[in-house]
């Protein structure tokens, strides 16, 4: 099968070399997704591997995956012979099933989880109208491997490390909320397998054609990491919750009419959907997760 890994960082490069192991991968010289790079270099091409992975500011993150992605995706049902598209995403959205293409930011209180719900939402009408298999896979934070960092959580995740590394006292939001993760090699291997017609543990059906799974090894809060790591580290865990709450809508708009009065942005990963357990399926495909084994890798 001749397959397309579109993105970048380090999840989007392992793909690459697992992808390249057993089907034909077309290589374009470019891995961001940009709205004018594709067209008749897209002939042939059957399945389409969106990574969703890496954080960036608000307008690249606008420009490059939602403008790139539906760009892409038109390109490959003018020009390719799509078979399958696989939407790989680090956020895990609260809607079951996003279905505005065009989402307001204030509904996800960032362009990172609004862009990720618009690219959804266009894979779920693509579905629709032309009957093409599409697996939205949202992965929790990869760990396990130094060289695929830098998802949604990664920013956090270095505080986190860091204060562990120093002794000094970690101070964020929401240390105890529960947090998805997943292990580079398993989700690689799930992922990969994909495309070979192996559904993906936990894999749901929403509607004719269009499936979403969680790819999630383990749930764990920032104040778990934190402890863990500090300890690797024989460190003190010293760590303070801040107070937050989400802004009301008389704040929002004095906010956006008067920029200095705009109220604190509640941090991405507070908005993300809450989570107690790895998903069973996935636990049962490759296995419990445990933190005292894995935190070093985190």
């Amino acid at each position: 099968m001749k397959v397309l890994v579109a993105g970048e960082g380090g999840l989007a490069a392992r793909l690459r070399v697992r992808v390249a192991a057993s089907h034909e991968l077309l290589q374009l010289g470019t891995e961001p997704i940009r709205p004018d790079a594709y067209g008749a270099e897209l002939a042939g091409l059957e399945a389409l591997v969106l990574v969703l992975d890496q954080a960036a500011p608000e307008p690249e993150l606008l420009e490059r995956d939602l403008k790139g992605s539906q760009a892409l995706l038109h390109a490959f049902t003018a020009w390719g012979d799509p078979r399958l598209v696989l939407v790989v995403t680090s956020a895990l959205l609260a809607d079951p099933e996003p279905v505005e293409p065009d989402v307001p930011m204030s509904r996800y209180g960032s362009a990172w989880l609004a862009t990720r719900a618009a690219v959804e939402a266009r894979c779920l009408h693509l579905v629709r109208r032309l009957a093409l298999e599409t697996v939205v896979v949202r992965v929790g934070h990869v760990y396990g491997d130094p060289d695929v960092r830098g998802g949604g959580l990664e920013t956090v995740l270095e505080q986190v490390r860091t204060s562990a590394a120093s002794g000094e006292e970690l101070a964020l939001p929401g240390l105890g909320i529960g947090l998805p993760f997943v292990a580079a090699e398993p989700a690689v291997e799930a992922i990969a397998a994909r495309l070979d017609g192996t559904l993906i543990p936990g894999e749901q059906v929403l509607v004719e054609g269009f499936s979403r799974v969680d790819a999630v090894s383990a749930v764990w809060t920032l104040a778990e990491l934190h402890d863990a790591l500090a300890g690797l580290a024989g460190r003190p865990a010293r760590r303070k919750e801040l107070a937050t709450r989400d802004p009301g809508l008389t704040s929002r708009l004095i906010g956006s009419l008067v920029p200095s009065k705009a109220p604190e942005p509640v941090p991405d990963y507070r908005r993300r959907a809450p989570m107690r357990l790895a998903p069973r399926a996935w636990r049962k495909a490759h296995g419990e997760r445990r933190l005292e084994v894995d935190a070093g890798t985190i």
